[in-house]
C-alpha cells in the first residue's frame, strides 16, 4: 500500500515543480520587458533635452552669439583669467569639493591677481544726506534763531569693510563749516565676542544718542538730551545775547569696547573711555557760565578721562511684541574739582506685527537722566534731572504720526528747569526722501533767566509756539544706526 502512494506522489510533485520554474521564468520576462521599455524611455527624453540645448545655443535669425569670457579680455587688451588648479582627490578617494581658495582663484580674488573680478568688493559705500528745515516761532525774542529755512546738514559719508577683520567708518559735514563728524575704525572679529570701536564718533551712551538728526522720528533731538549730552556754545559773537548753539549729541573721541554675553537673549556691555564728555573747551559756555575761572592744568592725567559704563538688553515677548532695556553710567574727571557724573536709563517697547511687513508698527521709548556736577566752589553743586518719552506709530508705507513730551532742570542751576510737548507727521515719498512737519510747545523755561542772571546778558523767551517743516533726502548708500 505504502509503495502504491509512493509511487502515485512522484508525478503529482513533479508536475508542481515545472509550473513553478514555468512561473518564474514568465515574472524574469516580464521584469526584463519593463526594464527596456524603460530605458527606451530614458533614450528618447536624453535625445529632446540635447535637441532643446543645442536649438537654444544657436543665435536667433539676426542675432549673434554672446562672446566668450576670454574674448572679450584679450579684445581690451587685459590678461585673460588665471587657470584654476584642478582639485585634487581627497585622502580616502572621493571625488574633490570646491574650497575657499579655489573659488578665491576661480573669481580672481588671490594673491598678486591683475584683474580681480568683483572690483566693487575693494570700494567703500559712498552717500550724500541733504537735510532742510524750515522754522517758525511764536517766541518774541527769537532773534535770528526762528523764522528762517536752512541747509541744516549736509553728509558726505563712506563706509565698509577694510578686511574680514574691521571695518572703517568717515562722515564728513559740511551744512555750517566743513567738519570730521565721524572717523573711526571698528574691529569685529576679537576673540571672546568682543568689539572695539576707537576714533571720533557719536558716543553709545543714549538711546538716541547714535541716531544722526535726519534719522531721528521727530525734527531734532529731545531738549532734555541736549541738556545732558549735549556742548552748549553761546550764540553770536559780540556775546550780547544768551542762547546757545548746542551740539545736540556726544560727540566723543576715544574708545568703545563691548562684549556680547554668552546669553540666550540679547545682552551686551560696554566699558569706554572717552577725552572729555563735558563742554571745556575754551570760549565754550561753559567758562562764560564759571566767568572766566581758570581751571586748566599744565597736563593730562588718567583723572582727566571720561569713563562710561553701559548695558543693553533685548527681549522679544512675542513675534509680534519686544522690549528693550539699557543704562548707562559717564563719570567725567573723577578727582578733578569739576567733576560730573551722569546716570541715564530707559526702556523701548516696541511693536511690529508680522502681518504688517516693514510698513506697519509702533515704539514707545522712556529715558531718564540724573546729573550730578561740582564747579570749584564758585557754583554749589548742582543735582539736576530730566525725562523724555515719546511715541511713534507707522501707519503704512508713508504715513508716521508721533508725540513726544520731556522736562528736565537745567544741569547748571538745578532749581531751573524747562518742559517741552510735540506733535508731529511724516509723509514718506519714498525710502530716501520723506517731509515731516511738528508742531512743538515750549514752556517754563527758567534756565534762560537762570543763565542771564549769571552771565549778565539778555534771555531769550522760552514760552513760545514752534512749527518746522523738514525736508530730507538720500542720495547713494547710506546706514546710520537707529535701532
Amino acid at each position: 500500500m505504502t509503495a502504491l502512494l509512493a509511487a502515485t506522489a512522484v508525478p503529482l510533485f513533479g508536475a508542481e515543480a515545472k509550473d513553478a520554474a514555468g512561473e518564474i521564468r514568465e515574472l524574469r520576462q516580464q521584469i526584463q520587458a519593463l526594464q527596456a521599455a524603460h530605458e527606451a524611455r530614458l533614450r528618447e527624453m536624453e535625445r529632446k533635452l540635447e535637441a532643446f540645448e543645442k536649438k537654444s545655443d544657436q543665435p536667433k535669425k539676426g542675432e549673434e552669439s554672446a562672446p566668450s569670457l576670454e574674448k572679450i579680455l584679450g579684445e581690451v587688451g587685459a590678461p585673460s583669467r588665471p587657470a584654476a588648479a584642478e582639485p585634487k582627490p581627497a585622502a580616502d578617494g572621493r571625488p574633490p569639493t570646491d574650497t575657499a581658495e579655489r573659488i578665491a582663484r576661480e573669481v580672481g580674488q588671490y594673491e598678486g591677481a591683475k584683474l580681480p573680478w568683483f572690483r566693487g568688493l575693494n570700494n567703500p559705500s559712498i552717500g550724500v544726506v541733504g537735510d532742510v528745515l524750515g522754522s517758525f516761532s511764536s517766541e518774541k525774542e527769537a532773534y535770528d534763531r526762528q523764522n528762517r529755512i536752512d541747509l541744516r546738514e549736509l553728509e558726505v559719508l563712506a563706509y565698509g569693510p577694510i578686511d574680514p577683520f574691521g571695518q572703517v567708518t568717515a562722515l564728513i559735514s559740511g551744512a555750517d563749516e566743513v567738519r570730521v563728524e565721524e572717523a573711526a575704525l571698528t574691529l569685529t572679529a576679537l576673540p571672546h565676542d568682543l568689539q572695539l570701536k576707537g576714533g571720533r564718533f557719536f558716543a553709545n551712551v543714549s538711546r538716541l544718542n547714535k541716531t544722526h538728526t535726519h534719522d531721528l522720528p521727530f525734527v531734532e533731538q529731545p531738549l532734555t538730551m541736549q541738556n545732558f549730552l549735549g556742548s552748549l556754545e553761546p550764540l553770536g559773537d559780540d556775546q550780547q545775547r544768551v542762547w546757545w548753539e548746542a551740539e545736540p549729541q556726544f560727540n566723543a573721541q576715544g574708545v568703545e569696547l563691548s562684549w556680547m554675553a554668552p546669553t540666550p537673549f540679547y545682552w551686551q556691555l560696554q566699558f569706554s573711555i572717552y577725552n572729555e564728555f563735558s563742554d571745556r573747551s575754551p570760549g565754550s559756555f561753559y567758562d562764560q557760565y564759571l566767568q572766566g575761572i581758570d581751571y586748566r592744568e599744565s597736563g593730562r592725567g588718567g583723572d582727566d578721562f571720561t569713563y562710561h559704563w553701559g548695558t543693553k538688553t533685548f527681549f522679544e515677548l512675542s513675534p509680534d511684541h519686544s522690549v528693550r532695556l539699557f543704562a548707562n553710567a559717564l563719570l567725567d574727571s573723577p578727582t578733578s574739582a569739576a567733576r560730573r557724573t551722569t546716570e541715564s536709563g530707559g526702556f523701548s517697547y516696541l511693536w511690529h506685527p508680522l502681518e504688517g511687513g516693514l510698513y506697519k508698527g509702533l515704539e514707545w521709548t522712556t529715558e531718564v537722566f540724573a546729573n550730578q556736577e561740582r564747579f570749584f566752589g564758585s557754583i554749589p553743586e548742582q543735582d539736576s534731572w530730566g525725562v523724555y518719552s515719546y511715541v511713534a506709530k507707522r501707519l503704512g508705507r508713508r504715513v508716521e504720526v508721533g508725540l513726544l513730551g520731556e522736562w528736565s532742570t537745567f544741569r547748571f542751576d538745578d532749581s531751573a528747569g524747562a518742559w517741552h510737548a510735540g506733535a508731529w507727521l511724516t509723509y514718506r515719498l519714498s525710502e530716501r526722501q520723506l517731509f515731516r512737519f511738528q508742531i512743538d510747545r515750549f514752556g517754563a523755561q527758567d534756565w534762560l533767566d537762570a543763565i542771564s542772571s549769571r552771565t549778565g546778558v539778555r534771555a531769550g523767551d522760552g514760552d513760545n509756539w514752534r512749527f518746522s517743516l523738514q525736508w530730507s533726502v538720500v542720495l547713494g548708500s547710506h546706514e546710520h544706526t537707529y535701532q
